[in-house]
Parts: structure tokens; C-alpha cells; sequence
């Protein structure tokens, strides 16, 4: 299996402490994952371990990153897309922490890695897929902010059974305002909040959805947000 530098890390973070409730919710609980920011691959195979019937779409935006992801998931039923999480218009990808190969996106769009963008709304009719019975883990390293930009992204959210995100902290990323807009969706919508060193973990739970509760899993979410 291919890792990157700080994956390791990332497993115990997130198959061991169940980061994102894939062992605390009930067998094919929903129809798709939707994993955007899917990295090599770490949560597309324990998802696909533990859910053998659910279809899965990793997108990956780096595009070294997605070539490891490809070989990872080969022969798994994985389905793996080199996109960004975006606007639809091409972006641009800096490596800026080089001790995990973390990389954010460039503001400006003048230096690192272009690629190509999806929204959500894209992606759902792209892929095909069916929101009413969607899980969609976001793990964008800041592209999360487009949320705030895109009323479409935010319909297909209101129409998901269950949404988690790690979103970070920097200067681009006003993480409260994102708070505040999925605040909005409070009518359809749990949310649930955890602090994490300069990290927020956030998940929506449709209310009609009883396959998973964000409350019990170990790292994510602790508590129901008010």
C-alpha cells in the first residue's frame, strides 16, 4: 500500500478512533460515499471493509497524491477521480506543510499544482448519484470554504442522509462562518461539533436518518452542537 508522510498519523486518527463513524453505524447504512479529499485512500478501503455494498467515490486533487490512491484502491470497486473540491474553475494546489504533505489551496492561483474543480451539485449529476441516501466525508484542507459561496452545495447537504468534515484553520477559512451556515440546515439537520488542536470536526445527521449517531463515536463528536 502507498502512504504519504504523516499517514500513519492519520490511520490511528482515523480508523482507530473511528473519526468518521464507519464502524459505528449500521452495515450499508447508505447507498454512496462521497469521499472529498480521499488522500491514498485510508477511508475509501475501511469503508469499503466494512460497508461491502456501498458505493464509493474518492476525489483526490493532487495529482501525485491520486496516483497512490489509484494503485490503493485498484481492484477494490473504488471509484477514484483526480478533482478538487471547488467552484468548477481551475484551482490551484501548494504543498505548505511539508512534514505531511499537506497542501492548501492558492488564493491568488498563480503558483503549485492546477487542477481541475468540482462542486458538490457537480458531482452529484457527474457521478450520478443519489443525495437522499449519501454519505459525503470532506477532508479538503480548506476548499471547505466554498460551501459559504454556493447555494447549490448547501441544497445537496439540506438532501444527505449524513455529512462529516475536518474542517482547518487558516486565513482564507472563517470556520465559524461555516459553523453559522450549516446552522441553517438545523430543520433537516443534527449538527454536532468537536474542537481538535486547530481543527473542527463537524457532522450533519439527516433527523429521519437512525443508522448512525454521531454521539458514540470516539473522536469526532462529543457533544450535539446548540
Amino acid at each position: 500500500m502507498i502512504l504519504q508522510k504523516g499517514t500513519l498519523h492519520s490511520l490511528q486518527r482515523e480508523l482507530h478512533r473511528d473519526l468518521y463513524c464507519l464502524k459505528r453505524m449500521e452495515t450499508n447504512s447508505f447507498a454512496t460515499l462521497l469521499d472529498v479529499g480521499a488522500n491514498t485512500g485510508i477511508v475509501a478501503i475501511w469503508a469499503r471493509l466494512l460497508h461491502p455494498k456501498m458505493r464509493i467515490i474518492s476525489i483526490e486533487p493532487h495529482p501525485k497524491t491520486f496516483i497512490g490512491l489509484s494503485e490503493n484502491v485498484s481492484g477494490m470497486h473504488i471509484e477514484a477521480y483526480n478533482y478538487a473540491y471547488g467552484d468548477g474553475t481551475p484551482i490551484h494546489l501548494v504543498e505548505a506543510h511539508r512534514w505531511n504533505t499537506m497542501n492548501r489551496f492558492d488564493s491568488a492561483g498563480t503558483v503549485g499544482v492546477p487542477v481541475e474543480s468540482l462542486s458538490l451539485s457537480q458531482m452529484i449529476e457527474k457521478f450520478k448519484i443519489d443525495p437522499a441516501r449519501l454519505m459525503i466525508k470532506m477532508d479538503t484542507e480548506g476548499a471547505e470554504r466554498y460551501l459559504l459561496e454556493n447555494k447549490d452545495d448547501i441544497g445537496v447537504l439540506e438532501s444527505s442522509a449524513f455529512f462529516v468534515a475536518e474542517t482547518h484553520t487558516y486565513p482564507e477559512v472563517s470556520v465559524s462562518d461555516i459553523v453559522d451556515k450549516l446552522r441553517t440546515l438545523k430543520k433537516t439537520h443534527r449538527l454536532y461539533l468537536i474542537q481538535e488542536r486547530n481543527h473542527l470536526f463537524i457532522a450533519m445527521r439527516r433527523r429521519d436518518i437512525k443508522t448512525v449517531n454521531p454521539e458514540q463515536c470516539v473522536a469526532v463528536l462529543r457533544k450535539r452542537a446548540k
